[in-house]
């Protein structure tokens, strides 16, 4: 009867079918059959098939919109469901690719975090498709696009402006590292937000750099128990812009506190326009941020910024991640109920240069805030 089924299927739908079920690790198969792998084991398809296969799945059953940006593993692309007419982001990662940045143990890590994870301030997992060579993600849709394209856009940025962006933030940092799963590469371009509304939510998105602890379930006093730990490994892991001092060295071992470093990047850059350390090179930037005492407050923006705006930033950029403040202990600072709503104009017009800058082609000067490093050997390039 299952022989009839897939005969009357046809041979392009039965490719896709099959293709389907082809790997445990597809999240959705459009038929749950056992019966259906062990045909697909006993005709031996070919990887070439079995591609083929998921290849006209993804043409099916999802139209390609437009390229929405290019993440750390991936391009990802703005896709519609043929059948729902919804939108997602759909990131497409070829494995095993010739810079060997797609390695099988950290898009394992990857999609093991997504489908972990589940939150108002994450973007989420929708579906996983994949063959021997192609990995897709289907994921949630953040309508609103990027955080800086959102700021650029506002009549009025304020302290208060920036509390509400990093308060969503550390909630979803919070709820991560409670569920054991480490992002690694936190910076703005990271950030995208779920409509165009003006009290639209913040999503963190990309985790093709994290990592994931032996947690399981959800434990809320992690993110304060764990700052001394040195359990996750992997020097030079993130963006230069915004890597944690203790995370740029050889043969690293921190915690998830690497992750508040990168908040606390933010933080220093919503309040004044600028990242916190600027230099021409990652490793010219790396002997900086090792080199100074703690952030700077002495340029004349931050004299109109609150104190407890400065406080927060100085306890999450300390150098020690022992000292640094965990997500939990950050949401309850006071800045987040007491930050003033006067506009910053002087913030608002260097965060508005910045992103112009960020898309400008003929910038001589390299990235250090959208070009991830994964080894040593990138970080002295």
């Amino acid at each position: 009867m299952l022989e009839s089924l897939i005969a009357a299927l046809g041979s392009s739908a039965c490719t896709c079918f099959l293709g389907l079920i082809a790997r445990k690790r597809v999240a959705r198969c459009v038929l749950r059959d056992n019966d259906l792998a062990e045909i697909l084991e006993a005709r031996k398809m070919t990887s070439e098939l079995a591609h083929n296969g998921m290849k006209a799945y993804i043409d099916k059953h999802f139209q390609i919109l437009g390229e929405l940006g290019e993440g750390a593993s991936g391009v990802v692309h703005k896709v519609q469901h043929a059948h729902t007419g919804k939108f997602y982001a759909m990131k497409c990662i070829e494995k095993n690719d010739v810079n060997g940045v797609n390695d099988a143990e950290s898009l394992d890590t990857e999609i093991s975090c997504l489908r972990k994870l589940r939150h108002r301030h994450i973007v989420n997992l929708f579906e996983v498709i994949e063959s021997d060579k192609m990995l897709w993600i289907i994921m949630e849709w953040a309508a609103g696009g990027g955080l800086y394209d959102r700021i650029v856009k506002l009549d009025h940025f304020s302290e208060r402006s920036a509390a509400r962006i990093l308060k969503q933030i550390l909630k979803a940092v919070h709820y991560m590292h409670s569920m054991g799963v480490v992002h690694r590469d936190l910076k703005p371009e990271n950030v995208l937000l779920d409509s165009e509304k003006e009290d639209a939510d913040v999503k963190v998105a990309d985790f093709g750099l994290s990592a994931q602890l032996a947690l399981e379930g959800y434990h809320p006093e992690e993110s304060m128990r764990l700052k001394k730990s040195k359990c996750i490994e992997g020097g030079f892991c993130g963006s230069p812009i915004s890597m944690a001092p203790e995370v740029s060295c050889d043969a690293a071992r921190y915690s998830p506190q690497c992750d508040m470093w990168s908040v606390g990047c933010m933080a220093y850059e919503l309040l004044c326009g600028n990242p916190p350390f600027l230099a021409t090179s990652a490793g010219e930037l790396f002997e900086l941020v090792k080199a100074s005492p703690g952030p700077s407050f002495a340029e004349e923006v931050w004299r109109a910024i609150s104190p407890e705006g400065k406080d927060l930033v100085a306890q999450l950029l300390k150098k020690a991640p022992e000292d640094r403040l965990s997500a939990k202990e950050a949401l309850n600072h006071t800045w987040f109920a007491e930050a003033p709503d006067h506009h910053n104009e002087a913030v608002h017009s260097c965060l508005k240069k910045n992103a112009e800058d960020e898309y400008d082609e003929d910038d001589d000067v390299p990235s250090m805030r959208l070009h991830p490093l994964r080894s040593a050997a990138a970080a002295s390039s």
